[in-house]
């Protein structure tokens, strides 16, 4: 069923499902599908005897939601998404609607979660430069820099450049000197192909002025205090001391986690940075949502509207605490003019 969905055929063979999807999404699915099969085979479903459509029963759907429950609810999202997305394009004639039906479920759920979230807990994006660029100054003003200054500037750059350009994690990872950042006459100049962009096109910008003298000191001086930093040309721009390799995904994370976290007494993700500029842009007076949508590379501009939603009811919130307090105010002199 697998090698079905997922076969390449040449200019003349009809290519399934997930043949034109990216390799980490088909690994995502895989992984999803794997964990539905664990979950059947540790409950006694014979897996050689009941075909994949007809294990999909709702008694069995109801069994695994509860055993994922102890997971994210964004975990389990995906989980059932991913599952009815492999079994429909497997058995498109087959009635999938118990199923679908639990994948909307959840995804209210985690709109619903999200939406406080974020309304709650994700700071705004001047602060989170102030944290880059302030933990930059910090480390550069050391008469002589050192392993935990080279990790702080470091650190400090990366959050910097997320509160300034919010681009994903893995675009974030894959920057490499001479590759896809290079040093030009008017700044720094930031582009990536389409397989390392997840909308699949490819994607470029100038690096703000206000970095462009910090990403210069941090080549010439910083850069080179890490294992295999040495050529200002080549590489990964972000480095590892352990390693001495580029930093990976989930050493972007805890590098930006452990600095928000000292600064402000919260963990920020790197995809956080991208909620934060999306609220500070529907804030701002004018502001055109397609800019959003292309700033963020998002495949369609209701991703980006979600945001203008929430930054909606944050202006309504501050109208309305204006306007009681201007009552109570008015009340006050009122009560004193008598």
């Amino acid at each position: 069923m697998w090698d079905r969905l997922t076969r390449r055929g040449d200019a003349f063979d009809e290519r399934d499902a997930f043949a034109r999807i990216r390799t980490p999404t088909r690994e995502a699915y895989k992984l999803s599908y794997a964990q539905w099969l664990r979950y059947l085979l540790e409950h006694g479903v014979n897996l050689e005897i009941e075909p994949p459509d007809k294990r999909a029963s709702v008694e069995h759907l109801r069994g695994y939601h509860h055993w994922i429950a102890h997971l994210a609810i964004r975990t389990q999202t995906l989980r059932f998404t991913y599952l009815h997305r492999v079994l429909s394009n497997a058995f498109p004639d087959s009635d999938w609607r118990a199923l679908k039906n639990a994948v909307n479920h959840l995804t209210r759920q985690d709109k619903a979660n999200g939406r406080s979230r974020h309304l709650t807990a994700i700071p705004t994006s001047d602060r989170l430069l102030d944290v880059g660029l302030q933990t930059i100054r910090e480390a550069r003003s050391a008469s002589v820099l050192r392993k935990h200054d080279a990790i702080a500037y470091r650190n400090g750059l990366i959050v910097a450049l997320l509160a300034c350009h919010a681009p994903r994690r893995r675009s974030l990872t894959s920057l490499e000197l001479g590759a896809n950042i290079r040093r030009e006459e008017q700044g720094y100049g930031i582009w990536l192909s389409a397989d390392e962009m997840k909308a699949g096109q490819p994607y470029g910008f100038r690096l703000s002025d206000v970095l462009t003298d910090v990403m210069d000191d941090y080549l010439s001086e910083v850069r080179p205090l890490f294992p295999n930093g040495d050529d200002p040309d080549h590489g990964a721009l972000w480095l590892s001391f352990v390693t001495g390799c580029g930093l990976g995904p989930q050493g972007i994370k805890n590098a930006v986690a452990q600095l928000t976290e000292a600064r402000i007494g919260q963990r920020i993700t790197p995809h956080a940075f991208r909620h934060a500029a999306l609220t500070m842009m529907a804030n701002a007076q004018g502001f055109d949502l397609r800019h959003g949508q292309a700033f963020l590379d998002h495949r369609t501009p209701e991703i980006s509207e979600r945001h203008y939603n929430l930054a909606t009811q944050l202006d309504a919130g501050r109208a309305y605490a204006k306007l009681l307090e201007t009552t109570r105010r008015n009340s006050r002199r009122q009560e004193c003019g008598r």
